[in-house]
């Protein structure tokens, strides 16, 4: 993990400790230096496999108090509290002066029905004895409030640079065991075949390396897009479970288009988890009668999505026994990711008119529509699914559109989103570097060099502009543009 300044950017790292990321550090290093920390990354970076190894480690040491969560435990600010500091075990820790770890995974999913989750932790934090408590919390990047972040850290003095950090993306020696372990003879030449597709902006991330090792070792053509690799998974997630009893009950595409349903409940509904026993639902928890729905409602979505017009819970059990879920506790079950659950819902609404996309992926905040945070990937889904849906976000919220998949967008839309994207900018209205990291080779089209050229040479252009134009160059991979900043050095153009 590297510190969250925007200096660590690109493909692999060669070693831990490489020139390219000096500051990279393992999460235990990091607990031992910071009694705060704020674990950062990309859907499917791989933090919560971090963040559950190192409560694993943790788990056998008896001078430790662990209190350890996930978004799913908590539904409001009560409890919140109760799985902090009004908990049994952190009054009695602090009474016997032992060490408290609160680990808290997946905090941007935590959706309270008023107030913010950070400013409720930070309140709770604040009214307590933290000499003997540490906290780690695993977040999404773009997803992190950095205000409320700084009053958090605040608690125990520090500041937003000693407390937030950033997964790093994997070595080339980690995707060479990932080779290995699945029987792939010679990791090397997937190495290679991952440089010759300039895959590695999939390849350096655990949930999108996984479609693409299956692909090599049944060797398929590998892909460079996310569409393609996501579909990859769920199709296989979902077929786990299939045998002659299943392959008779649910054909492969009524198991996917009820997955879809579910995880458009899960995701606009902002539930955490799927209960299908007897017992008394908690808020945030999905039953089978959400799922099954009633039959106006369930009409109108079949007719605009493709759902089943008829659903049972024998089929839905079916389908959340499959490998797209796990187990939520004792007796729920819950996407084994969420980045699974944002896609899929995305499809699942892709048909829907524009009025009615900004009815479930919008709030109004200040008289205008907003997308919230924890919309913005299923947002970003639909982009790509639907043309009118792209051409709202494009007037409105074109940053989003950063994070989605662009190999699926058209020659048009890359060219609208750039010039968009330059008029922002030359207004100050600056893009945070964590958006436009978003950015991959995906993005380029023909023509984009000579534009970017263009903005790089013009001595006029705004200094946010030309930044910007270099920054997007660089995340594009487009030598093209190295004679404009040449000219650029040339009349003493960086001191802007």
């Amino acid at each position: 993990m590297g510190q969250l300044d925007g200096s660590q950017r690109g493909g692999f790292l060669a070693t831990p400790d490489s020139e390219i990321n000096p500051n990279c550090r393992s999460l235990d290093e990091l607990s031992r230096q910071h009694r705060a920390l704020i674990l950062c990354g990309a859907p499917g970076a791989g933090k919560s496999v971090e963040i559950y190894a190192y409560c694993q480690r943790l788990i056998e040491d008896e001078s430790v108090c662990l209190l350890a969560y996930g978004a799913d435990a908590i539904d409001d600010s009560g409890a919140l509290r109760e799985i902090s500091t009004g908990h049994p075990e952190w009054e009695k820790a602090q009474q016997e002066g032992r060490k408290i770890v609160l680990v808290i995974d997946g905090f941007d999913q935590i959706r309270f029905p008023s107030g913010k989750p950070l400013a409720v932790l930070s309140r709770l934090l604040g009214s307590c004895d933290l000499a003997n408590v540490r906290l780690i919390l695993g977040c999404r990047t773009s997803d992190w409030d950095s205000s409320l972040g700084e009053s958090l850290l605040a608690r125990w003095g520090q500041s937003l640079g000693e407390g937030v950090f950033e997964i790093c993306p994997l070595q080339r020696s980690d995707v060479s065991e990932a080779a290995a372990s699945i029987g792939i003879e010679n990791p090397k030449e997937f190495l290679d075949a991952i440089q010759e597709m300039r895959a590695e902006v999939h390849a350096q991330w655990p949930l999108t390396l996984e479609p693409l090792l299956h692909r090599h070792a049944n060797g398929l053509e590998l892909s460079v897009s996310a569409k393609e690799l996501y579909n990859d998974s769920v199709t296989r997630l979902l077929d786990s479970a299939r045998d002659e009893q299943s392959d008779s009950l649910l054909s492969a595409t009524t198991t996917r288009q009820i997955a879809r349903r579910i995880a458009a409940l899960q995701v606009f509904k902002q539930s955490q988890s799927i209960q299908l026993s007897v017992d008394l639902p908690s808020r945030d928890e999905l039953t089978s009668s959400d799922i099954i729905g009633p039959e106006g409602e369930q009409m109108e979505w079949s007719a605009t999505t493709g759902a089943p017009s008829e659903l049972n819970l024998r089929q839905i059990k079916h389908v959340v026994g499959t490998g797209l879920f796990t187990a939520h506790g004792v007796k729920n079950r819950g996407f084994v990711h969420q980045a699974y659950a944002e896609f899929l819902a995305a499809e699942y609404v892709k048909g829907l008119s524009v009025t009615a996309l900004k009815e479930i992926l919008t709030v109004h905040v200040d008289w205008r529509e907003a997308v919230p945070p924890q919309l913005t990937e299923t947002a970003a889904w639909a982009s790509v699914m639907n043309e009118e849906w792209f051409q709202w976000l494009l007037s409105h919220y074109p940053q989003i559109l950063l994070r989605a998949d662009g190999t699926q967008l058209s020659t048009t839309q890359k060219g609208e989103l750039l010039q968009r994207l330059l008029a922002r900018v030359s207004s100050y209205d600056a893009l945070p570097f964590r958006e436009i990291d978003r950015l991959t080779p995906s993005f380029a089209f023909p023509g984009m060099a000579s534009r970017l050229s263009e903005v790089i040479r013009d001595a006029s252009a705004d200094s946010s502009a030309r930044r910007f134009a270099i920054q997007v160059a660089e995340r594009c991979r487009l030598l093209e543009v190295e004679p404009a900043l040449w000219e650029l050095l040339e009349r003493g153009g960086t001191k802007h």
